[in-house]
Parts: structure tokens; C-alpha cells; sequence
């Protein structure tokens, strides 16, 4: 997996959303609660709410040319004065002082300035800029067209908006105190990143002293993100390029002025989607494919085992040694012989060791069974003279009909197993329950413990022809069973620089023609810089010739395409396939769709905005891409923040083994008290998100408690990383666990998040509500808490079925 899937998104900044909040003083022997602000609700706020596209605003006809350096925009609801030479622009409304919602930049010579009764515009002529301002209720749109190549930052927030916090889209959400010096720090450190790779939906918001602010950028292309310390106080600017393909797209951006209420932000994008018809509900999604219900109330687990054969499958280790080396050095063809010609040398030694020892110890299995695995792949495996003495069964007789050229690689795998075990009678269990966590024995386990609702996901589509049993029961199970695929990097197919990063080897055309060429003429590196980044455009007859292949070996049920959904997005300026950034995606919109289209439950990675409407799942919202290009000590073998490595390949430390987290890097993506579900306010009844895979439930060793209680206030899913000693380890803390979420889940799943809410002083009690069905409330600190007549325990939560007075009570 270490070359499969996707380690690391190449974001520095983490991902913060926006989501709602109210603010309330807590006794905490009581759970009345006091609103320093007004409550209106979410339907009430879209009723005046005008959510139309910044860039589609034009001039009204009651404009007139102007004289002076400063334009006053005022309206029943709104004021807005503004600097044009310095763009400048501040709100105002009644009873509250003027919001400096962009600082003033150095000044630059404007003309033909003109001002109507909700509108006004004027030219930059030094950049080619055209500006256009519209008043709407208490809206703001601002659209900026250019003539020519250049760029323009804004807006710029800082000092003077004089925020208290922002809330921002950084993966899920965090909410961001904008004096802490952590949050300070940890941010301007990071640089300027694209827009769309910083931030998971393109809009954020601000709170300030009884107010708040949405900012929602419209065309969400060609944008970077920067934060600033000014004067110790968080800043954020975001630049914009009208380039060579992007010079006659218009930059837009809306702000809206509301209430204390931080659900705004969140509630306004999601009206903004609907309104604009680009908002697809989970229902939608399961009527289109009933296969989608499978994810309601299922835990995600990446299945681990490396080969066809785990040690578990040999009964007699000691016969099977001595036979093999025995009968290897003969000069008579023979199975034994045959196997031991084909074994590499750590496969040799290891059957050796055991042969002269009479016993196998757990290094000595897993080497030889390793080995023997890659024995089983090779098409050379079967000789007819080596074999001519053995009683074959008639499934394997018939394997044996066909040449191998017409033997697809399941058949293979199969046609191999079987003649070993025909060979060796007695010594192995049989094909049909082999493997380590891919097998259908560790099924059976899961049925046992009664999880009846899985995704299973394996790192490899090799894996699932291996095991076809496994996949087969999985489905009969009602399980989803799907395999990691990417289109992201193409490599040199002759001299791959990773022969195992099997996702990225294509052909030669595709290599020396596919690559996202860069402004510079130069091609854009793939994947750690490995290869190319594959133009979108480009890989869709790649995309049907793999999916049939795997769909003829080993029909799944279920898709994972990393990387479309991380936000990466490019300009192309081949000559073969060019692309703006937009091009870009909606080539990997289509790519989704289409998989969407095979009745595939598809998920991709992190799941940004653009792909929610297209996916069922992603994974990497909850918990983002954490590692060494953040903080060198996760990188570091002899730093306990190491990762792990990716071994063994029975289960990599780098997904199983539990570390801790910096305390920097836990106050940034864990700490409860800076978490907030912009993400879920938005799409939680529209995209099921969970972890990122290096990122699992189980990862950060001391935080299990903690993240288990995010998931269950977010209603989101579990991900684990499984082979069969990781279950018999984790089996308890899982089905405990699951007994709790998956009811939960598959009733929760389809509902809209409509409010968040934090019911203590320092933010570690809180609530999520979902209509009128169900409130959460999660009690992240050390002492019980006391709400709606029910007493809370510390580290638990308390599950409220409004209609029917349900309640549950759950402590990890």
C-alpha cells in the first residue's frame, strides 16, 4: 500500500471549515442555555438569503460617473464604503461600527468610477481591470474581469476586521481563535497554497464582536490562500491569477453579514449549492444505485494480507520443509522441486532453517510465505512431468485445458493453488479460506461479532484476484468490497521508477503524451515526484480497459479513486490537451461519474467540494494526510512520533501501529476545542466521510477516546486497517464500538446537520442537531455535564432520538 495508495496530500496548510456555532454560559449543574445572539433558524436566514454568483453581476442602469476617492453604497440594510485606488472596503450596518472586510493596498490609479443606488464599478487601467459591486440585502458581490494576464489579492483580512475567530474549511473544519499564537504560528509558516487544496469548499467565515462574515469565492479557479501575522493577529489574503487560459474568467466573491451565529457560513454554501442545482442528497444517490444503502451504518477498513497463502494456511510446517528441500535438489521433476527451483533466496533459507530445526518461528513462516505467494503468481509455476504423478481434482483439470495466455490472472492464482495443494496433501487448509486479513475466515470473524454493514477496501485489485472467495462472501454478505485505484501519476512503463506503484504504469503513448504540461513548457512531476501528473482529459480509455480487466478477474462492488478529490487542479498547456483548472475538473468529474455510472459505490480522496455531488464516500475529511513533509520527527525511526514503516507487507506499521501525535499537531487536527463540522453542515447528508487511510480510528494511540466521540457527534464512520493478529488484538474496542454506531449511522446517515453547537465555556461539551430526528452531545472533558435533565459522563455521549425520547449513553 505504500506505493498504492496515496500517502500524502502536498497541503502544508490543514483544512478548516466553517460550520455554525452559538455561544452559551453553562451552569454546569444545569443545561439552560443563554444566547448572546438571535436564533433564527437555518430555513428562516435562506428565505432573504441571496445566494446568486458573484460573477454574473453587471452594472444597473441607474449608474453615474462619479468625482472623489471614496464610493458610498447605501441601502435599507446594508452600507459599504469603499476606497477604489486602495481597494478598501468596509460594512456598516445599524447599531454596529464600521467591518473592515479588505485592507487597504497601495494605491493604484483608477477611472471611470460610478456609483448607482446598489451598485457601483470602476476601471483599473495600469492591470486591464474592470471592477463591479452589488449590494444585495446584506450581501456584497464583487466581480473583477481582466484584459490581460496579472493578478489582483483580495480580499485581505487582518488587524482591523478585528476578528475573534475564523472558521475554516481545513479539511473538515477548524475554528481558528484568531490571537492564538499556536494557530499564528503553525499557519504563516505554511506559505501560500492553491485555494482549492487549502480549503476543502471554496468560502470560510469570520467572527467578530456580534457578528459574523461569509466569504464564499464564485469561479473557485486559479486562487492561492496565504495567512499573515498582523500585529499578532491572524490574517488571510487570497490572490488571484487571470493567466493565459484563465484571463477571461471573471473572479466573483460574496460576503454576507450576519448574526453571531457561525452555522451561517456553512448553511449559506449549502443553500448557494442547492439553489444553483449542484446539491445531490444520499437518497438521490441510492435511488440511482441501491448499492449505496450498503454504506449506511458500515465501518470502513482497509483488509491487509500480502500474498495468496498466509502462515496461518500451512497446518504442517515442518512436513512441508522437509519435503520441498528434500526434494528440491533432486534430479527427478518433481513438485517439491519445482517450488524450490522457483523460491528466491530469503524463501530458500527460511524453509532450510525450519526443515533442520523441526519447528517455524513467526519470521521464518511469513518469509517463506511471502516466498511461496510469489511462487503462486508465476505462469511458469505448472510443468506437466513435474506434476505427472499427482491426482488432480477436475476444477484444476480444467484450469489446465486452457493454454496460459487465455487464463485470466484469478485463474491463475486459482489454477496454482490447487496444484499445490493437490501435491502436498494433508499440509495446507483449504484454498478457499486462504489469506490473512483478505481471507474468508477473518469474514467469518466479522459475522461472529455481528458486523453486518462493511466497506472493504484492499490496497491492491491483485489482492482481490488472490482471494476471489473473499470478495464473492463479502458481497453475499451484504458487504461492499472495493479496491484503491488512481489516474493521478503515469510512469515511464519501460523503467518505472517504482515497478510496484502499479496504479501509474500504463504505456509508452500515455507516458510521453499524457503529462500536464506546465506555463513553463515543462511537465508537471507526478506523485512524489515520480513521473508525470496525468492530464484527466486523457485517461478515459485507460479508465474502461483497467476496470474491465478487473471487473473480469474479480467482479467488485465498490471504487476508490484517490487523489480526484483533494483539490489538486491544473492548467494544461499541451498542445494535445489543453485545460483551464475548471477543464481540469470537471475531467475528473466525469472520470467519477462514470465509475458512478458502472453501478459502482464510488469514494475518492478527501472529497472537496467539486466531487460531492459525484461520490458516496471519501476518505481524509475527518482526519486529513498527516506526515513527515509536516513535521520531520513522523519521518524520523528513532522519534516516538514516528509513523511506522510499510512493513511488513502483511500489515504495515505505517497504517496498524498506534503513535502518539505532537502536541502541536494535535491541537491542530484533533483538539476538540478547535474542531467545528463546517464539512457536515454542509454535506453530511450527501458524502459519507471518515478518515484519511493513514490517518485510521486506531492511529494516534492516545487519542482512540477522543476521535470516537468526534465520529459519533459528526455521525461519521469508523476507518481500521485489518489482517487477522490486528483483530484478535482490536476486535474487542471495535465491535463494542460498532454496536453503538452502526444503528446510529443508518438512521443518522441521511439527515441534514443543521446546527452545531457548543454548550460549555471552553468548548469541550457540545452538540450536533439534525432537524427534528436527533440531537448529539459529546462530552470531551473530565467531568460529567448535565443536559436536558440527563447527566452526561465525562469522555462519552448522549444520543437523543427527538421524536420518539430515545436516549443512549455511550463511553468508549
Amino acid at each position: 500500500m505504500r506505493n498504492k495508495l496515496r500517502m500524502f496530500s502536498f497541503i502544508s496548510v490543514i483544512t478548516v471549515l466553517a460550520a455554525g456555532i452559538c455561544l452559551y454560559t453553562i451552569d454546569w449543574q444545569r443545561s439552560e442555555t443563554i444566547s448572546v445572539r438571535p436564533s433564527a433558524s437555518p430555513q428562516a436566514a435562506d428565505k432573504i438569503m441571496d445566494t446568486a454568483d458573484a460573477t454574473l453581476i453587471e452594472p444597473l442602469p441607474d449608474e453615474k460617473q462619479i468625482d472623489g476617492s471614496q464610493v458610498d453604497l447605501v441601502t435599507k440594510d446594508l452600507t459599504v464604503r469603499i476606497v477604489p485606488s486602495t481597494w478598501e472596503f468596509k460594512l456598516g450596518a445599524v447599531d454596529k461600527s464600521w467591518i473592515t472586510i479588505s485592507q487597504a493596498q497601495p494605491t493604484v490609479k483608477v477611472q471611470n468610477v460610478k456609483l448607482g443606488s446598489s451598485s457601483a464599478s470602476w476601471e483599473v487601467p495600469s492591470n486591464g481591470l474592470k471592477v463591479f459591486i452589488q449590494v444585495v440585502n446584506k450581501s456584497l458581490k464583487v466581480k473583477v474581469e481582466s484584459s490581460k494576464e496579472t493578478s489582483i489579492t483580495w480580499p485581505i483580512l487582518g488587524k482591523q476586521l478585528d476578528s475573534k475567530a475564523m472558521i475554516l474549511p481545513l479539511a473538515e473544519g477548524r475554528y481558528v481563535p484568531t490571537q492564538d499564537k499556536d494557530w499564528l504560528q503553525y499557519l504563516t509558516k505554511s506559505g501560500e497554497s492553491s485555494l482549492n487544496e487549502a480549503f476543502s469548499m471554496p468560502f470560510w467565515g469570520v467572527q467578530g464582536d456580534g457578528f459574523s462574515l461569509t466569504y464564499r469565492v464564485d469561479n473557485p479557479f486559479n486562487d492561492a490562500v496565504h495567512f499573515t501575522n498582523d500585529q499578532e493577529q491572524l490574517g488571510l489574503g487570497v490572490k488571484h491569477d487571470f493567466t493565459a487560459k484563465s484571463v477571461h474568467q471573471p473572479y466573483g466573491v460574496a460576503i454576507y453579514l450576519g448574526t453571531e451565529n457561525l452555522n451561517e457560513p456553512a448553511k449559506i454554501f449549502r443553500q448557494t449549492l442547492q439553489d444553483r442545482k449542484q446539491f445531490v442528497t444520499l437518497q438521490d444517490k441510492i435511488q440511482k444505485n441501491p448499492g449505496v444503502q450498503k454504506l449506511l451504518g458500515a465501518a470502513h477498513v482497509y483488509m491487509w494480507g500480502s500474498g495468496n497463502i498466509a502462515p496461518e494456511d500451512i497446518t504442517d510446517w515442518g512436513k512441508l520443509a522437509k519435503l520441498i528441500t528434500s526434494q528440491g535438489k533432486s534430479t527427478t521433476a518433481s513438485p517439491a522441486k519445482q517450488v524450490w527451483q522457483l523460491l528466491d533466496k530469503e524463501g530458500q533459507e527460511a524453509l532450510s532453517a525450519i526443515a533442520a530445526q523441526n519447528y517455524a518461528d513467526s519470521f521464518q513462516k511469513n518469509t517463506a510465505a511471502r516466498s511461496l505467494g510469489d511462487v503462486l503468481s508465476k505462469q511458469e509455476f505448472y510443468q506437466a512431468d513435474a506434476w505427472s504423478g499427482v491426482k488432480l481434482d477436475s476444477k484444476v483439470q480444467t484450469l489446465l485445458s486452457k493454454p496460459n495466455t487465455a487464463l485470466n490472472e484469478t485463474e491463475l492464482y486459482q489454477r496454482n493453488n490447487l496444484l499445490l495443494t493437490d501435491a502436498f496433501p494433508g499440509i495446507f487448509a483449504p484454498v478457499e479460506s486462504w489469506g490473512d486479513g483478505i481471507s474468508t475466515k477473518m469474514l467469518k470473524q466479522f459475522q461472529t461479532a455481528g458486523l453486518d454493514r462493511l466497506w472493504l477496501g484492499v490496497s491492491d485489485w491483485q489482492l482481490a484476484y488472490k482471494h476471489p472467495e473473499f470478495v464473492q462472501q463479502a458481497e453475499s454478505m451484504g458487504y461492499l468490497a472495493g479496491t484503491y485505484d488512481s489516474y493521478n501519476t503515469v510512469l515511464d512503463p519501460v523503467h518505472p521508477a517504482d515497478p510496484s506503484f502499479t496504479t501509474a504504469i500504463f504505456d509508452q503513448w500515455l507516458y510521453d503524451n499524457g503529462a500536464v504540461v506546465r506555463a513553463d513548457g515543462k511537465k508537471e512531476p507526478g506523485f512524489q515526484k515520480k513521473g508525470y501528473t496525468i492530464s484527466p482529459l486523457v485517461t478515459l480509455p485507460y479508465m474502461e480497459k483497467r476496470f474491465s480487466a478487473i471487473m473480469a478477474n474479480t467482479p467488485l462492488n465498490s471504487w476508490f479513486v484517490d487523489a480526484d478529490g483533494d483539490g489538486q487542479l491544473h492548467e494544461d498547456y499541451s498542445t494535445e490537451h489543453p485545460a483551464t483548472e475548471q477543464d481540469d475538473m470537471n475531467a475528473k468529474i466525469k472520470r467519477l461519474n462514470w465509475f458512478a455510472n458502472q453501478q459502482m459505490v464510488v469514494g475518492t480522496e478527501k472529497g472537496e467540494w467539486y466531487t460531492a455531488a459525484s461520490v458516496a464516500f471519501a476518505h481524509g475529511m475527518t482526519t486529513p494526510a498527516l506526515g513527515a513533509w509536516m513535521d520531520k520527527d513522523m519521518g524520523d525511526k528513532s522519534s516516538k512520533y514516528y509513523l511506522g514503516s510499510y512493513w511488513p507487507p502483511e500489515g504495515p506499521d505505517f497504517f496498524i501501529k498506534p503513535v502518539p501525535l505532537k502536541p502541536i499537531l494535535d491541537k491542530i487536527y484533533v483538539d476538540p476545542q478547535f474542531q467545528f463540522p463546517l464539512y457536515e453542515l454542509v454535506y453530511h447528508d450527501s458524502v459519507i466521510t471518515t478518515h484519511h487511510w493513514g490517518m485510521g480510528s486506531l492511529k494516534i494511540s492516545d487519542k482512540v477516546k477522543t476521535r470516537s466521540l468526534t465520529e459519533l457527534l459528526y455521525t461519521v464512520p469508523p476507518l481500521y486497517h485489518l489482517n487477522l493478529k490486528a483483530w484478535e488484538q482490536d476486535k474487542g474496542t471495535i465491535k463494542k464500538y460498532y454496536d453503538v454506531f452502526s444503528p446510529l449511522h443508518k438512521q443518522a446517515a441521511v439527515l441534514e446537520m443543521t446546527r452545531f453547537d457548543w454548550l460549555s465555556p471552553d468548548r469541550l461539551v457540545q452538540k450536533t442537531t439534525y432537524g427534528n430526528k436527533l440531537e448529539i452531545v459529546a462530552n470531551y472533558s473530565s467531568q460529567s455535564f448535565s443536559y436536558e435533565n440527563a447527566n452526561v459522563p465525562a469522555q462519552s455521549v448522549w444520543i437523543h432520538w427527538l421524536e420518539k425520547g430515545e436516549t443512549q449513553i455511550f463511553t468508549p
